[in-house]
């Protein structure tokens, strides 16, 4: 389907890419700000000269001290920030991608919006649960003179944090699917084709994994090659490793959605012959 119609990867890749351009600069112009925000005195710069040995530690602790609530307003502000353009972004984008993939005419915006919300709602939630599991976490570890102890706080965060994952990722998954047969319209019920979901969903796990390490080798080997070359051609080099990351990266996603696709397309062509 890429060979044949190449605007659907492309029209893929570039919301996707416009989505992390945009999150990156609103997170770094979200840090301008937090930083600008912050009072730094003249004792503060001597400390953190380094003049006196042991004095920019807490030049630094003085700086950053009382900027809690202006860190969370920022991150929250980020973050519905990015979830807002994200939603737009991700209903206009699958809309049409989706509706190339089903052969529709029109694109179903309105029931991905939905769906989309859905998801997005999901992700608040389970950033949420990580933030609550590392609370419990915290207090739970706590010894009697007041100090934690890391050994009982990371035996009962990291379980904590692989149920909420799990169980984010099994509610994502369920959205993922429910939203592409709502936008196929005639499958009033799930059908063998669950399976199915499950396999395509690791079996592109897998490949985005590999992907990962791939990329943070390779990433690696960019910056080296970037800091010994010019400076144009380091942020050359920077930016076509964005840029390929991002193809392979839309790619995997575009093999998820077909193969989601297919087993619809399959649990359609079932519904036809037992009717």
């Amino acid at each position: 389907m890429v060979f044949r119609q190449p605007a659907i990867y492309f029209a893929d890749f570039v919301w996707r890419t416009t989505f992390a351009i945009t999150v990156m600069l609103l997170a770094f112009y979200a840090l301008i700000g937090y930083l600008d925000s912050m009072e730094v005195t003249e004792l503060d710069l001597f400390g953190l000269s380094g003049m006196v040995p042991g004095t920019a530690g807490a030049a630094l602790i003085h700086i950053f001290q009382g900027s809690g609530p202006v860190l969370l307003r920022t991150v929250v502000a980020v973050a519905l920030g990015a979830g807002s353009v994200w939603l737009v972004l991700a209903t206009v984008g699958e809309g049409v991608t989706l509706s190339a993939l089903f052969g529709s005419k029109r694109p179903a915006f309105r029931v991905l919006a939905g769906w989309n919300l859905a998801r997005l709602a999901l992700l608040y939630l389970t950033i949420a649960a990580f933030v609550g599991a590392g609370f419990v976490a915290f207090a739970k570890s706590q010894l009697d003179d007041g100090s934690h102890d890391r050994g009982a706080f990371y035996a009962l965060a990291v379980p904590l944090w692989l149920i909420v994952f799990w169980v984010g990722r099994l509610v994502s998954s369920f959205i993922s699917v429910e939203s592409l047969r709502r936008v196929r319209g005639d499958l009033p019920e799930w059908r063998s084709g669950r399976g199915q979901f499950v396999w395509v969903a690791f079996a592109t796990g897998l490949m985005r994994v590999v992907l990962w390490f791939t990329a943070l080798f390779a990433f690696f080997m960019v910056v080296v090659m970037a800091v010994q070359s010019p400076a144009f051609i380091g942020w050359l080099l920077i930016v076509l490793f964005a840029i390929a990351y991002s193809a392979a990266s839309t790619l995997i996603h575009l093999l998820k959605l077909a193969g989601y696709v297919r087993v619809i397309a399959w649990e359609a062509e079932a519904l036809a012959a037992v009717v």
